[in-house]
């Protein structure tokens, strides 16, 4: 729902109507998650290396553009993060605590760092060692938060468009584009981010499928395609506020057994990792063949 609400409001800062990107999402999802896992595979393999690579040429050339500022935002950054500014009139406690709830919150729900969801879909891929995809878990989560994330900041910060509190959230890096490239700017970024919400919506579709069938049998997990499918298109008209509220409490009901179950099977991590390290089947072997 918050993704399909993010490539809404994206749209809408080129002049798309919400209902009209929200019935187009839900249009693209049906197609995917109806045509299978193999689809899926398909659809990821050739989306995300382009999406990525667009959006993050785009983000580079203007931050060269305003590579002067960047110091500045940098120490604007760690100076209010540490002080009463990040909240209006709290205390620079009271900040940090807000700060280290809303980082936690929104980095999980954008990396699924210990909500359980992404081994789904890790667990599916053709392996010879779980140590060897766990890893590449890791650096999806490098990836999302740190990469992406820090390049994202650094647009919005060096250009100034944070400023400006009448833009959404979700439409500052299109109008941020947009200020820069012209009018064919805010289409790519808007572009780019309809790629990155289809892809992780239709992924998700595919964790809760799976979730369904354990849960119910088979049957159940095809009404989960209907449910998204809906979901996308009320999310995409909703309220942001409110969809935010929902899933952080959703979140609790989610990580929570999920790490207390990681803390149960932690000595099985620890044995499985030890056996990649050590065996001349695995890195060993690959150490070797460099």
């Amino acid at each position: 729902m918050v993704q399909a609400n993010s490539a809404a409001g994206s749209a809408s800062s080129i002049g798309i109507d919400p209902i009209i990107s929200g019935s187009a999402i839900a249009f693209f999802l049906g197609i995917i998650i109806f045509g299978g896992v193999k689809r899926v595979g398909k659809v990821s393999e050739k989306f995300v290396p382009f999406m990525s690579g667009l959006y993050l040429l785009g983000c580079i050339i203007i931050i060269i553009a305003h590579i002067g500022a960047v110091p500045g935002v940098v120490i604007l950054v760690v100076k209010d993060a540490f002080s009463g500014k990040a909240v209006a009139g709290g205390a620079a406690g009271s900040s940090i605590l807000l700060a280290l709830r809303w980082g936690m919150a929104r980095g999980l729900y954008s990396n699924e760092a210990g909500m359980g969801s992404a081994p789904i879909a890790h667990a599916a891929a053709i392996t010879d060692h779980p140590t060897r995809q766990g890893f590449w878990g890791v650096v999806s989560v490098f990836f999302d938060t740190v990469v992406i994330g820090s390049i994202t900041a650094l647009v919005l910060l060096t250009t100034g468009i944070w400023k400006n509190t009448e833009i959404e959230a979700a439409a500052m890096p299109a109008r941020a584009f947009s200020d820069f490239y012209g009018a064919i700017g805010g289409v790519i970024v808007s572009f780019s981010i309809l790629l990155f919400v289809i892809s992780t919506i239709y992924v998700i579709a595919f964790y809760g499928e799976k979730q369904a069938a354990f849960l119910f049998g088979d049957k159940f997990s095809v009404v989960m395609r209907f449910v998204y499918i809906a979901a996308c298109f009320i999310g995409a008209i909703g309220g942001l506020k409110m969809l935010w509220l929902f899933l952080d409490l959703l979140l609790i009901f989610v990580v929570i057994p999920n790490l207390i179950g990681v803390l149960g099977l932690s000595s099985q991590v620890v044995k499985a990792t030890k056996e990649f390290f050590t065996s001349k089947e695995f890195y060993l072997k690959d150490k070797r063949s460099r």
